[in-house]
């Protein structure tokens, strides 16, 4: 469901559940941890569009480099 627009600048916070959620089971930490795990690989999660149809999240993250910080090269065959 959307989320409606009064509770839109909570949703990423911890232990915050929507208006629309009463009636499901959950604890209000997945789009908190969502967000901070994007944040810690350099990247960002944001409601992009929220109408009374469904919301739309966007995740961006950065590119990563080869050889860079974190990259993993690709296993080499190797020849006996």
């Amino acid at each position: 469901p959307g989320i409606p627009e009064h509770e839109r600048a909570a949703i990423f916070s911890r232990g915050i559940r929507g208006s629309s959620s009463e009636e499901t089971s959950g604890s209000g930490l997945g789009l908190f941890i969502a967000a901070r795990l994007m944040i810690e690989m350099g990247g960002s999660l944001r409601l992009e569009e929220a109408g009374p149809a469904g919301s739309c999240f966007l995740v961006e993250l950065p590119v990563a480099h080869r050889g860079g910080l974190g990259a993993v090269e690709p296993p080499t065959a190797s020849v006996s």
